[in-house]
């Protein structure tokens, strides 16, 4: 026997706290908790609209019981004969099936309409506090392997496109690293602004400084804060390094090349 049928079933509604018109029937196991799921007023079906427009005004629906139906009943049986009932009463329910774990109403969606939903919110900037809670609900969320195979494949299709080398995800855990990084310098650039990096990598970088430090004379460091001409502290969290001579560019250039050659065993 299914588990559904070994506990008490309860059939609810939902009312206008104003005007107590019916506005949606349903079925719970636990009232207390089913109200409570009441109040998630992030969903996007009609009734979830309806419970966000009372919420603006300062209520909340009325749920009343109107029927107990004992363990191994047809509960339902009569789910879908309360919601049939209060529809042929002329109430304009908010249900999106006809009850008793039926499917589904189908809501067909034109291609035009879709087609203008998505130019619509293409490109649209998503507020912060809708990020945070996006952050919040991925966060330790291990993804399937199905999207991290079509999140490899956008990447390489990105990769080609500009005309690079896609990368072996798996063996080229450097370049996976490069990767962001270079997301993070073009993001940089694009806003203008600095790249803002965490408390804990701002802490850990920042008390390996202070470990070299610890170690100089107070020459060796006043020759250094000479050197940098800047705070320590903040040459270390945000050096400029000066760009390299042409003298240093060409050793630097003989080296990778004879690093290349005997990669290769062209020379020994």
């Amino acid at each position: 026997m299914n588990n559904r049928f070994l506990a008490k079933i309860f059939i609810y509604v939902l009312k206008h706290p104003v005007t107590q018109q019916v506005q949606y029937v349903g079925k719970t196991n636990n009232p207390r908790i089913r109200q409570k799921g009441h109040r998630n007023l992030r969903g996007t079906t009609r009734c979830d609209r309806w419970k966000r427009e009372l919420k603006a005004r300062g209520f909340e629906p009325v749920l009343e019981i109107i029927e107990e139906c004992l363990p191994g009943t047809n509960w339902e049986e009569r789910e879908r004969y309360w919601i049939q009932y209060y529809k042929n009463a002329g109430c304009n329910l908010m249900n999106i099936s006809s009850g008793g774990c039926s499917p589904p109403i189908p809501n067909h969606i034109s291609e035009n309409t879709r087609k203008f939903l998505r130019e619509r919110f293409l490109g649209r900037p998503i507020p912060p506090e809708q990020r945070a809670q996006i952050s919040k609900s991925l966060t330790g969320k291990k993804q399937s392997p199905e999207t991290v195979a079509k999140r490899k494949a956008t990447i390489n299709a990105n990769r080609i496109a500009k005309g690079l080398k896609p990368w072996e995800f798996g063996r080229d855990k450097e370049g996976i690293n490069r990767y962001f990084r270079e997301y993070d310098d073009r993001r940089a650039r694009t806003s203008g602004r600095p790249i803002v990096y965490s408390p804990e990598w701002t802490a850990k970088r920042l008390a390996s400084f202070n470990a070299t430090v610890a170690t100089l004379t107070p020459e060796q460091r006043k020759q250094r804060a000479a050197h940098l001409n800047v705070n320590p502290v903040r040459y270390w969290l945000g050096k400029k390094r000066e760009s390299p001579s042409e003298e240093t560019r060409e050793k630097r250039r003989q080296s990778m090349l004879r690093t290349v050659a005997r990669k290769k065993g062209i020379i020994p």
